[in-house]
C-alpha cells in the first residue's frame, strides 16, 4: 500500500491563485478576531464568577442580611455584590429612612420595625433591575455574527475565485484549487469558532443564572427577616367615610356663573301639523 503523503495538498496550495490565498487570509483574520473576542469575554466572565464565589461565601457566613452592608466590605468585579449593595441600600431606606451607614446604624437597626409587603416589593424591584443590568453584558452578542459570516464569506470567495479563473482562461487543478480553498477554510474556521462560541455561551448563561438565583435568595431572606405580613390595624378611609357622598356641584347654573361663557340654547324643534 502506498504511504499517504501531503504532496497533493502542497500541489493544490501552490496551484491556487493569489486571490484565493488572500481570501483565505481574510477568513483567518475574522476567525482569529472572533476567537480573541470570545477568549477575552470568557476570561472576564470567569473573573466575575470567582469574585461572586468569594462574595457568596462571605454573605452566607454573615450574621444577618445587612451585615456585609453595615461593615462596608467591597468585592471588586462581583455581580452578586452589586445586586446585594443596591438591594440593601433600598431596604435600609425603608427601614431607617436613610441609606447611609454611620456609627449609630446598628443601634437604629435593633429598634427598627418591619416593612410592609409593598415596601418589600420596592426592594425586589431594585434587586431585579440591578440583576438585569449586570447580566446584560454577559449575554450580549452570543449570536456571534462574525462567526456565522465565515461559511457565507467562504462561499462568496469560491464564486469570486471561479469567475476570476474563468476570466483568465485557467483550467485544471489550478482553477479547482482556487475555488475549493476558500470553501475549505470557511468551513474549518466556522467549525472551530462555533465550538468556542458554544463553550462561552454556556459559561455566560450559567453565570447569569447564578446571579438571578442569588436575587431570589435575597428575596427569601428579606421576606423572612424584615417583612410584616400581618393585616394593618387601620385602613385608609373611603370617600363615603370622609363625608364625600356626592360629587361637587355648581352653586349656580353654568350660564349664571360670573365670567363663564354663555351657553347657546339648543334649537327648538317645532312640529308641523298634518
Amino acid at each position: 500500500m502506498q504511504a499517504f503523503s501531503f504532496s497533493g495538498f502542497e500541489k493544490s496550495l501552490t496551484g491556487a491563485s493569489m486571490l484565493s490565498l488572500l481570501w483565505c487570509g481574510l477568513l483567518l483574520i475574522i476567525f482569529l478576531g472572533s476567537s480573541i473576542g470570545w477568549l477575552a469575554r470568557g476570561s472576564k466572565v470567569g473573573k466575575t464568577a470567582r469574585a461572586d464565589e468569594e462574595f457568596t461565601a462571605a454573605f452566607r457566613s454573615s450574621a444577618h442580611l445587612l451585615a456585609l452592608f453595615q461593615t462596608g466590605m467591597v468585592f471588586p468585579g462581583s455581580a452578586r455584590a452589586a445586586v446585594y449593595q443596591n438591594a440593601c441600600r433600598e431596604l435600609s431606606w425603608h427601614l431607617l429612612g436613610t441609606d447611609t451607614v454611620d456609627k449609630n446604624y446598628m443601634a437604629r437597626l435593633r429598634t427598627a420595625g418591619r416593612i410592609t409587603p409593598s415596601q418589600a416589593d420596592a426592594v425586589l424591584r431594585t434587586s431585579g433591575h440591578v440583576t438585569d443590568e449586570v447580566t446584560r453584558p454577559m449575554l450580549a452578542g452570543l449570536d456571534g455574527i462574525a462567526v456565522w459570516s465565515l461559511p457565507i464569506l467562504g462561499f462568496v470567495g469560491a464564486l469570486v475565485c471561479l469567475l476570476d479563473g474563468l476570466g483568465r482562461g485557467e483550467v485544471g487543478v489550478g482553477l479547482w484549487s482556487s475555488v475549493l480553498w476558500p470553501l475549505l477554510a470557511g468551513a474549518l474556521f466556522f467549525l472551530f469558532a462555533v465550538m468556542g462560541q458554544r463553550r462561552f455561551s454556556r459559561q455566560a448563561r450559567a453565570a447569569a443564572a447564578h446571579v438571578r438565583d442569588f436575587g431570589v435568595e435575597i428575596g427569601v431572606a428579606l421576606d423572612r427577616m424584615f417583612v410584616d405580613h400581618r393585616e394593618p390595624m387601620e385602613r385608609l378611609p373611603s370617600l363615603g367615610g370622609m363625608g364625600l357622598v356626592e360629587g361637587p356641584n355648581f352653586t349656580q347654573p353654568p350660564a349664571e356663573t360670573p365670567g363663564a361663557p354663555a351657553v347657546p340654547a339648543s334649537p327648538r324643534v317645532v312640529g308641523t301639523g298634518s
